[in-house]
């Protein structure tokens, strides 16, 4: 298929298990229906695609990805080929080249037309011979990529997206505007190459427009987003349920395309993507709401053995304890304050906060009960982890400020793991148990 004017989709880039075949198509199935319309495949430990990157794939291999490509134009979604040689490629010699095309060019034949070319967390240093032929970093890597370029031109007219070392503003030196690598590779690229970046940080928090003209004007091309909101490959206590938040809408206009590199538990992605088509489209984008139709629809699909149905509200109370990696859902930030109100006051002035904090607590074990009869089983392990570790750690909040109600006070007793941090609201919450009480002790 060609290309898309504005890029919409996935990215299968995360640190981990890469996706099997069936979440690999019914992640497909999922972005054709949803309207966005690429898909990259560059997980990281996929041997061939980054640690062995120049050892061509066996025959099972190209099956897997033959079935992936025709799923994708079935699906009328982008497929793009990711390919991440920066650990150990010498730029400056030929057998490298050829290897390096010799690879993409085994991939063009399952009929994928697209690549891309990762040179994200690889060493900044270049070999000598690279060095004295090159003379910089930027120019090397240019040369590789517009050589890949050509090669898929002579091939059909696939397009090259390309990701640098630098790939947002914390990275760059001495500043974005000032920076000579992205500079020169601006100079030095096919103009028709798309170039990624991550924001103002590798997980931004927000993604404004105005600086996305400063990479634009160093890269001389609008910047493609790799949007890593959702990741949670470097906190692996984390699952990021929530919407997609944080990008106005006029940064639409000051880039290429937006893909979401997200959990690395595929089960759990429909509602970022959902809301990231839901931010895509046009009108007013409210993220609370984008988020409460997507939990909705999630809803709908999971079937229970034995009948029943999960609730959309119920499910919509577990979001919101793995939320995002920058804020809790309203319940869970409800939770939060309620566990500090209750360890930071005496039992006489708790009123119903006591009876609502342990509330919360029953809520969650009811629903991780009714999960564990979900039919989809690669869904269950997915989320069972992640429910655990929230349900530990509420259960353990509502036993503490119990033990304090039955004493009037004192110190709640420890159950020898208040050394564990954890990430997310539970690493949150577990902080708050270990913080030292007013009037002494502590609260755990």
């Amino acid at each position: 298929m060609s290309a898309p004017t504005f890029r919409s989709g996935v990215i299968e880039g995360f640190y981990g298990r890469p996706w099997t075949e069936r979440q690999r198509r019914r992640m497909l199935a999922d972005l054709g229906e949803l309207g966005l319309n690429t898909y990259l495949y560059a997980p990281k430990d996929d041997l061939k695609h980054r640690a062995l990157w120049r050892e061509p794939y066996a025959a099972d291999e190209l099956g897997a990805l033959a079935r992936l490509v025709e799923a994708a134009n079935a699906a009328g979604v982008a497929f793009v080929y990711g390919l991440a040689p920066g650990l150990d490629l010498r730029f400056a010699d030929e057998g490298d080249a050829a290897a390096l095309a010799g690879k993409v060019a085994q991939v063009l034949t399952l009929g994928a037309r697209s690549v891309a070319l990762l040179f994200d967390d690889v060493p900044r240093e270049l070999r000598e011979d690279d060095a004295a032929r090159f003379g910089s970093l930027a120019a090397a890597q240019a040369h590789a990529a517009n050589a890949l370029h050509a090669q898929l031109r002579a091939a059909g007219g696939g397009e090259l997206l390309f990701c640098p070392t630098d790939y947002c503003a914390a990275m760059t030196r001495p500043s974005l505007p000032g920076s000579p690598y992205l500079h020169e590779l601006g100079e030095r690229l096919e103009p028709a190459i798309e170039v990624f970046w991550t924001g103002p940080e590798v997980i931004s928090r927000t993604i404004e427009p105005d600086p996305m003209r400063e990479v634009a004007a160093a890269l001389r091309r609008r910047p493609l987003i790799w949007d890593n909101l959702h990741a949670n490959d470097y906190d692996l206590r984390r699952l990021h349920l929530g919407p997609y938040s944080g990008r106005p809408a006029a940064l639409k206009h000051e880039v290429s395309g937006i893909l979401l590199n997200p959990n690395t538990e595929a089960g759990a992605d429909f509602v970022p993507l959902m809301t990231l088509a839901a931010y895509l489209r046009d009108g007013p984008y409210r993220p609370r709401a984008a988020f409460l139709e997507a939990v909705a629809a999630w809803a709908d699909r999971l079937e229970l053995a034995g009948g029943g149905a999960v609730a959309a509200e119920d499910l919509a109370f577990l979001a919101d304890f793995l939320y995002l990696p920058f804020e809790h859902g309203p319940a869970a930030q409800a939770f939060l304050e309620d566990v500090a109100y209750l360890l930071a006051t005496p039992p006489a002035a708790w009123a119903e906060t006591f009876g609502r904090a342990t509330g919360a607590v029953r809520r969650l074990a009811g629903l991780a009960r009714t999960l564990t009869r979900l039919r989809d089983r690669d869904l269950l392990a997915d989320l069972r982890p992640y429910v655990v570790d929230v349900l530990a750690e509420a259960g353990r909040a509502a036993q503490s400020v119990a033990a304090k109600r039955a004493r009037r006070g004192g110190e709640p007793p420890r159950d020898g793991i208040a050394n564990v941090r954890r990430g997310g609201f539970a690493g949150e919450l577990s902080s708050l148990l270990r913080a030292p009480c007013p009037g002494g002790g502590d609260a755990d």
